[in-house]
């Protein structure tokens, strides 16, 4: 067991470092050391109880809040730069390529660097509708690039359906943005989450942490080990955190998977089914005909044919599914052709719940927020763009849904794998 003494640092989700900090981490040595680096899990916990200077060792000049720092070291640790071992192989790219070739090159002459991606999946949306493309080999049991109906790993962009599903409610007078979230989840009457209102957690305002205590304690442990943060998680358990999370009036806007989560979890209760896959299916999917969309609260709803995802230095990133954050993105699979007719029901106007495109308050510098989408300067400056991104363990993904001209350039991009959405120029 590594010795580290207790540090004062309290963690922007509400949990204590010590308390988190304080057990026997003896049962963790043998996988870490098995990682090839047991000597950084002291690493790690020095940082976390601030008793590591850590802007040389991690390349920044400051942070300017706990949260931040943890923020950094989720990103240094997934990637596999802090614990898991660097392999043999450098990965980037293969010369698998498929699909419309203009569109296959101009991916390919983008500039930057594709190292330490696997593949990429593409569609562009123009007037005559969206052609798609895939560069490099998706599954390295497999070869081949990418197709349209390539299933992969959404992350955080569900939070755009869950905002059009907040949208779609209203419309329907089911919900209200005003209304607190106790009139939803009974549970948390009385209780400071129970105030917070449903427009304040679709736009991160609601003073909310950014996880429920125990998907804080959870994430490290599978940073550290390589693991599904979210595979014991449960709706009753994010309501039980919600009783008991501490809620900061002044925090002003922190990026919460926790409060969309919650705001799922009301508007299924408000709709009267059973759960957020059955609203995300009944209300959204199936009218648009996004047939390979679904959302994992089991291993055993992860759709078979999904392709892996990879840390960046090449370990096989673990399979993302569980109950509790379905909403906010925890486990969603789709595919190329689904966010294709996705980005363009909302182009349209078409999608249901389309209003949450609109900005509804700020979020930051030169940034708004709608019902779960963000609109802010585009990338070169010439209009606006509203977008969202995501990632889950070995997925990177990227979807602008609207721009200040007539092309509406898409892209499906992976970290090591078939993933999401990013922009091309």
């Amino acid at each position: 067991m590594v010795e580290v003494p207790a540090g004062p640092i309290r963690w922007q989700y509400g949990l204590r470092a010590e308390d988190l900090l304080d057990r026997d981490w003896s049962e963790f040595a043998r996988p870490v050391e098995a990682l090839g680096h047991p000597v950084r899990l002291e690493l790690v916990r020095r940082i976390l109880t601030g008793t590591q200077t850590t802007a040389e060792l991690l390349e920044l000049d400051q942070f300017a809040s706990t949260g931040q720092l943890y923020h950094h070291l989720r990103q240094l640790v997934s990637a596999g730069w802090l614990v898991s071992p660097r392999r043999g192989h450098h990965q980037t790219v293969s010369t698998s390529q498929t699909g419309n070739e203009r569109l296959a090159d101009s991916i390919q002459s983008l500039p930057g660097s594709f190292d330490g991606f696997r593949s990429l999946s593409v569609a562009e949306i123009g007037p005559n509708g969206p052609v798609f493309a895939g560069i490099g080999d998706a599954d390295p049991a497999h070869s081949g690039a990418p197709g349209p109906d390539t299933v992969f790993e959404l992350g955080s962009i569900t939070k755009t359906f869950t905002g059009a599903l907040f949208a779609d409610a209203i419309e329907r007078g089911e919900v209200s943005p005003d209304d607190p979230l106790s009139q939803y989840l009974d549970a948390l009457t009385g209780t400071p989450a129970g105030a917070v209102t449903l427009a304040s957690l679709s736009q991160h305002s609601s003073g909310l942490p950014g996880l429920g205590e125990t998907a804080v304690a959870s994430t490290l442990e599978s940073l550290l080990l390589n693991e599904n943060p979210y595979a014991s998680t449960s709706t009753e358990q994010l309501i039980a955190d919600a009783a008991v999370a501490p809620v900061d009036p002044d925090q002003g806007t922190v990026y919460s998977n926790f409060a969309v989560a919650l705001l799922g979890t009301a508007l299924v209760e408000a709709a009267g089914v059973d759960d957020y896959a059955t609203l995300l299916r009944e209300r959204l999917t199936e009218p648009l005909g996004m047939d390979h969309t679904v959302v994992a609260a089991t291993a055993d709803q992860v759709p078979e044919d999904a392709v892996p995802g990879y840390l960046l230095n090449g370990t096989r990133a673990p399979r993302w599914w569980g109950e509790e954050y379905l909403p906010a993105g925890s486990a969603t699979f789709t595919t190329a052709s689904d966010l294709a007719i996705w980005a363009q029901a909302n182009l349209d106007g078409t999608a249901p719940g389309a209003a949450a495109l609109q900005p509804t308050a700020p979020m930051g510098t030169d940034t708004e927020i709608g019902w779960g989408w963000l609109t802010s300067p585009s990338f070169d400056g010439t209009g606006a763009q509203t977008w969202h991104n995501g990632a889950t363990g070995g997925f990177r993904t990227f979807l602008p849904a609207r721009r200040a001209w007539l092309w509406w350039p898409l892209a499906v991009a992976g970290l090591a794998a078939a993933a999401g959405i990013t922009v091309l120029w």
